[in-house]
């Protein structure tokens, strides 16, 4: 069996004029992030809010990716989910998007979605191991329920029928929902298993999620969203306050196993590289 380090980073755009202490560039973030992200080494990345100052720092940093950008959301400045991988570990075989809508063709919102939202996906071959999986990045909505759900019906529907016959597939993103539901503090102190309809179904529909899967639990302090605030957030603050970023795959058949999976809480003072923490998965199979 062969490792697969694939992570999923929310990187906040490039612009934030409104957070000047954020910047993408002066505030020293564009650097953290680039840190950041060859600290972890990972084979796969699927990022969600990127715009052209991020894409700019990467044709520059990360030199030993290839990338697809995919289509864009929303009126300029526009946001990406684009894909980057190793390019001596995975060679890209196709590509393309769609939109999370009722006419997933063309530009569209749909399901009283606050944001036009997108998928990217690519299809890889494995140099490690000789196999192609199909890896789909997404953003769900951050408003409507609605959204999100009818997004993630979607996303299984069109994974479900683009991808082959005994062919992994992973699913990446923000979600914008928690995958646990905490209705009291005390019992999102403990832990709960009572999942968000996002989750509930992607993994009625066979996925897995990798930081599960890894053995780890849910709680008040696996959030991957705080807000620029690192351990000074508080979760219970705000519904976008969990874990909403996730790795997740489908194995069609094959042997999957997940080694390790991390939230990355890397920072620099307090200058983070995002205001959400990526996430970093090692997935094996064969």
């Amino acid at each position: 069996m062969s490792g697969l380090r694939v992570m999923s980073f929310n990187l906040a755009g490039g612009y934030d004029e409104h957070e000047p202490e954020n910047a993408w560039k002066g505030s020293g973030r564009s650097q953290l992030v680039c840190d950041v992200i060859e600290d972890a080494s990972p084979d796969l990345i699927g990022f969600q809010e990127t715009q052209w100052p991020n894409f700019a720092t990467f044709g520059e940093a990360l030199t030993a990716y290839d990338s697809f950008q995919g289509p864009h959301a929303n009126d300029p400045p526009h946001l990406f989910n684009p894909v980057f991988w190793r390019r001596e570990r995975l060679q890209p075989r196709s590509r393309g998007g769609f939109w999370l809508s009722t006419t997933p063709e063309c530009y569209s919102r749909s399901w009283d979605s606050a944001c036009v939202r997108t998928a990217t996906w690519v299809r890889l071959h494995d140099l490690a191991n000789g196999l192609d999986f199909l890896h789909v990045n997404t953003h769900l909505d951050h408003i409507s329920e609605q959204a999100r759900t009818g997004g993630a019906s979607l996303l299984n529907r069109w994974i479900a029928n683009a991808a082959r016959d005994g062919e992994l597939q992973l699913l990446t993103g923000d979600f914008n929902c928690n995958p646990w539901t905490p209705e009291v503090k005390d019992a999102a102190a403990a832990g709960s298993t009572i999942t968000d309809a996002v989750h509930r179904i992607l993994l009625a529909a066979g996925f897995e999620d990798a930081f599960l899967r890894a053995g780890l639990r849910d709680g008040a302090a696996s959030n991957t969203y705080h807000g620029y605030a690192g351990t000074e957030y508080d979760p219970m603050l705000h519904h976008l306050s969990w874990r909403l970023d996730w790795v997740l795959f489908r194995g069609a058949g094959l042997e999957v196993d997940v080694e390790t999976s991390d939230i990355v809480r890397s920072h620099r003072g307090s200058l983070y590289p995002s205001d959400h923490y990526p996430v970093v998965s090692d997935l094996c199979w064969k």
